[in-house]
């Protein structure tokens, strides 16, 4: 059996699907979690507030553990972010895995995670969701994925979704966009997500406008899953997606929408580069939403299968195995 490496953060159980999609194409998976801080307390602790040799040593060791049982005639090694790796590791992998094609994915803006840029060299392939990083470091551009097998065929009975981890502009959208739903008589489904200790200093501490214009019981303190949010798309016409202004890739959210046949206002203009991109499905807003009513009574229009299957989780390993 072929045998793979796959070293990526727990965020969302999205390692969950491109692990059961690597298992469908009979590799064995050896998967590391890159995210020491969801390890233990201790980690969390050291990750967080240790200088930089003792967060270093942590990472070394744990890393040299979790590869000592790990067989040496891997085929590849892929590396989904890698913030927690450095030279020293990668060096260390490279001796122990010296047959594998060491591949890098960053699905994060290289302004938000630089250590990619520090371990670059270290690999034999390396792809970006960010367009701008793509023609900047000379990587290859690939959008994220969606996963065909969360897509059901139900009715639409929302006009408009919003989900979003709350911060403040994007609670300035969910006004506005509840404002908008209200005038026009549409059905608006919103859920605002916000750790519950990060609300109370946003309420008590700081005082903050936006957090405390937002009725509490509008707001939620459980972040929703890959299931439930899977759901909710299937059940909505169009979704509202903000990038912040750092980020020039697309977001997960943004090629999910595909999936679900969901028609996306979004504030990445990024998105006109698509495959997938036209007129009747995607609506671009600048600084305030805005929801027009011909774009709403505009049909959905089906993208071809070519398309999809690009978009598809097994378009994007086929893309990052070069097996396509």
């Amino acid at each position: 059996m072929r045998k793979i490496v796959l070293i990526a953060p727990k965020f969302f159980d999205y390692w969950k699907k491109i692990k059961t999609e690597l298992e469908q194409r009979k590799f064995e998976v050896y998967y590391i979690n890159q995210s020491l801080t969801t390890e233990s307390i201790v980690k969390r602790y050291i990750d967080r507030y240790g200088n930089d040799k003792i967060r270093n040593k942590q990472n070394f060791e744990y890393y040299l553990k979790k590869i000592a049982d790990i067989p040496n005639d891997v085929e590849y090694v892929l590396v989904i972010k890698g913030d927690s790796l450095d030279k020293n590791i990668l060096g260390e992998m490279k001796d122990k895995f010296s047959g594998a094609k060491f591949i890098m994915y960053q699905w994060d803006s290289c302004s938000n995670s630089p250590n990619a840029l520090e371990i670059a060299k270290y690999f034999d392939k390396i792809f970006t969701f960010d367009r701008d990083d793509a023609k900047k470091y000379f990587w290859k551009y690939r959008p994220l994925f969606f996963d065909s097998s969360d897509c059901k065929k139900t009715n639409k009975i929302y006009d408009i979704l919003y989900i979003c981890t709350l911060k403040y502009k994007r609670g300035e959208i969910y006004k506005e966009a509840k404002k908008i739903s209200e005038n026009e008589g549409l059905s608006f489904f919103y859920y605002l997500y916000i750790d519950f200790k990060t609300y109370i200093k946003r309420i008590i501490l700081n005082r903050d406008r936006i957090y405390m214009s937002i009725p509490f019981k509008n707001i939620k303190f459980k972040p929703l899953s890959i299931e439930d949010t899977a759901k909710l798309y299937d059940k909505s016409k169009i979704v509202i997606d903000y990038t912040t202004p750092s980020q020039t890739g697309l977001s997960m959210r943004t090629i999910e929408c595909l999936g679900h046949e969901c028609k996306i206002i979004t504030n990445n203009k990024n998105i006109k580069f698509e495959k997938f991109y036209s007129e009747e499905n995607v609506f671009i807003y600048d600084d305030n939403i805005k929801i027009l009513p011909e774009f709403i009574e505009k049909p959905y229009k089906k993208n071809n299968d070519e398309v999809i299957y690009y978009y598809s989780i097994k378009g994007w390993i086929d893309t990052i195995l070069g097996e396509d």
